[in-house]
């Protein structure tokens, strides 16, 4: 998912949530301000330099980025989490922002986790980051 960051038509945090929907998507922040970046503008090297990457990434890597075939997109409390684990926050500063038990934000993440095909915090960092939650 590639957006302007400044984008006056559709703000940048509608491309976000729409990246954390879309299986396996990454959002990349565009730093510009048409809609459609052109010629000339900054962000339009940046979404050249981005396409080109994707269509050069080999279909393994695709695939394995949309995760598990037929995988529902991320719940709304998946995205939340996804954005707090990228910004490194633990289970107690989650379940604070949350206004949740620390033991319900350790379940969830253990379910995110497996959802994710991860095996614990520092893959999920990763991840996360790479889905642009971070």
């Amino acid at each position: 998912m590639l957006h302007c960051t400044h984008d006056a038509a559709v703000a940048a945090g509608h491309g976000l949530e729409l990246a954390g929907a879309i299986p396996g998507a990454r959002f990349v922040a565009l730093d510009g301000r048409n809609h459609i970046p052109l010629d000339g503008d900054g962000a339009f090297e940046q979404l050249c330099d981005a396409v080109s990457a994707f269509l050069r990434a080999p279909l393994s890597v695709l695939a394995a980025a949309a995760g598990p075939a037929g995988a529902a997109p991320h719940t709304a409390r998946e995205r939340e989490l996804l954005r707090l684990v990228a910004q490194g926050c633990d289970n107690t500063q989650i379940a604070a922002h949350l206004g949740l038990a620390e033991k319900t934000v350790r379940n969830a993440l253990s379910q995110l986790y497996t959802r994710l095909g991860v095996e614990g915090r520092p893959q999920a960092v990763v991840r996360a980051r790479e889905l642009g939650y971070g």
